[in-house]
């Protein structure tokens, strides 16, 4: 039901106001399990807009995933992977099924398959560790999955000092490449393809010079 609660207020506008919306709406309709309540509170739950207007919360969860999705594109260039997620994400709206509470309560599908029926659905996920990363697809990896982590990478490379080590050093010193071009603020001048030198050529900045202004 915790759950279920949580899901329900993340559709809102202010998901802590949301969540306390939910929990009046399962107080209103005692004896629903958290699938059940999902599903009443996504058919009859209203966003104000203004003082004398009001939507659905479907039609505001839909408008925001539209903004959304448009962003993802105008940021980076592409939305091929995010697409999937946020195209599956309103469909659970649109329909009342929301897959994850689904599956935690289809008593057939065992632990080990959770991970899989949502993967498929909306899609793996990235994973990132201090040392190593899981970008997802096979052969072909997501335009937009790989010009996100770009586009991150150069942030942090922009922000920190100009003597500051690449991003991904630690990730890059696991599979054997690492080099000097890796520290020191050497990374932004890296002749070798590695996956800040990637970046730069995605965002077109690789044949620019960077330089640092002392702003102190």
């Amino acid at each position: 039901m915790m759950i279920s609660l949580c899901i329900c207020s993340l559709m809102s506008s202010n998901p802590g106001v949301g969540f306390f919306e939910a929990v009046e709406c399962a107080k209103n309709h005692p004896g629903l399990n958290g699938l059940e309540l999902y599903r009443v509170y996504v058919k009859e739950s209203t966003i104000i807009l203004s003082k004398n207007k009001k939507t659905t919360i479907v039609s505001w969860f839909e408008h925001q995933l539209t903004q959304y999705q448009a962003t993802i594109q105008q940021a980076l260039g592409a939305t091929d992977y995010y697409s999937k997620a946020i195209d599956s994400a309103l469909k659970c709206a649109q329909t009342g099924d929301n897959l994850l509470l689904s599956v935690l309560y289809d008593s057939t599908i065992t632990p080990d398959k959770y991970f899989q029926c949502l993967a498929n659905y909306y899609g793996s996920p990235y994973i990132e560790a201090y040392n190593d990363s899981l970008v997802p697809g096979h052969s072909k990896k997501p335009v937009c999955v790989v010009a996100a982590i770009g586009l991150e990478m150069l942030y942090k490379s922009l922000i920190s000092e100009p003597s500051a080590s690449c991003p991904r050093v630690d990730q890059c010193k696991r599979i054997n490449r690492y080099s000097y071009e890796c520290i020191n603020g050497n990374h932004w001048s890296r002749e070798e393809m590695c996956p800040f030198k990637a970046a730069m050529h995605y965002y077109r900045i690789d044949n620019k010079k960077v330089e640092f202004k002392n702003t102190k």
